[in-house]
């Protein structure tokens, strides 16, 4: 209920007092460990022109409590175990800054201390870190309330991964509604752009390279994009949830190779 006034006085305190912020909320009381990462990680891009950065990341805000929360925490806790606290934070914020020099940057290491610490961890998680599904799954796990001490759950027939996710995590009725909500009824050629160019980490060169369109044009059809969405796309977090939207919808190949043409490089509308 708060009309601005609370908000207004942390600013004042931030810029009198060079303090750097992240901002979550509102979430439910239970979700408090959500919204704690999610401001500690926009903290990161906290700067002294913009001292308090708030956590974009509704998508998962919204998509987190769908999920059955005893196989996602079962799940997320036996993806995680080789990890320690250290490394989950590193993790955390490369993926909610959605770079390394960036990440390195927040975390006051050099840019080569964080790739040689992401081989690693992806050498511990046997996962490649670069793929961008990966990276969606790794930040879901991340973001999974604390499993509860139930080890006669455990699996170990079957060690958890991030290449996949667990029947019945994503593929519920609930998840699919939500996905659909969220990516449902973009048109074709926008549908197949934004795949490419989230495959590609959200870098626009290689994204038209592939697509074979001009980086304008594919720059325009990311802004209708987001307009659809209503999301910001210059988030990381926000990203990673559209690449799980799209692919939990997905009906056939989202193939730049079946974007609709009229000869040459032009696109023709369905």
């Amino acid at each position: 209920g708060d009309d601005g006034r609370v908000l207004r006085l942390v600013s004042r305190v931030s810029e009198r007092h060079h303090l750097l912020a992240g901002m979550a909320g509102p979430l439910p009381l239970a979700e408090m460990p959500t919204a704690h990462s999610d401001a500690a990680a926009a903290r990161h891009s906290a700067t002294p022109d913009r001292r308090i950065v708030p956590a974009d990341a509704v998508g998962t805000a919204r998509l987190t409590p769908l999920l059955p929360t005893a196989p996602y925490a079962r799940w997320a806790g036996a993806v995680l175990r080789p990890l320690t606290p250290a490394h989950q934070h590193l993790l955390l914020v490369w993926l909610r800054t959605g770079s390394k020099p960036r990440a390195a940057a927040a975390l006051g290491l050099s840019a080569g201390t964080v790739r040689a610490r992401i081989r690693e961890l992806s050498r511990l998680l046997r996962a490649d870190l670069e793929d961008a599904t990966v990276q969606a799954h790794l930040l879901l796990a991340l973001r999974a309330p604390a499993p509860a001490d139930d080890h006669g759950s455990e699996d170990g027939n079957s060690p958890a991964r991030l290449e996949t996710l667990p029947a019945g995590l994503l593929d519920t009725e609930a998840a699919r509604s939500w996905a659909l909500g969220m990516v449902g009824g973009l048109e074709p050629h926008l549908r197949i752009a934004l795949t490419c160019w989230l495959d590609h980490h959200a870098r626009t060169a290689p994204a038209a390279a592939e697509l074979h369109v001009h980086r304008t044009t594919l720059a325009n059809w990311l802004t209708q994009c987001a307009e659809h969405l209503a999301r910001n796309l210059g988030d990381a977090t926000v990203r990673a949830e559209t690449h799980l939207a799209l692919r939990a919808t997905r009906t056939g190949p989202d193939d730049p190779a079946a974007l609709p043409r009229r000869g040459g490089r032009t696109y023709r509308r369905l």
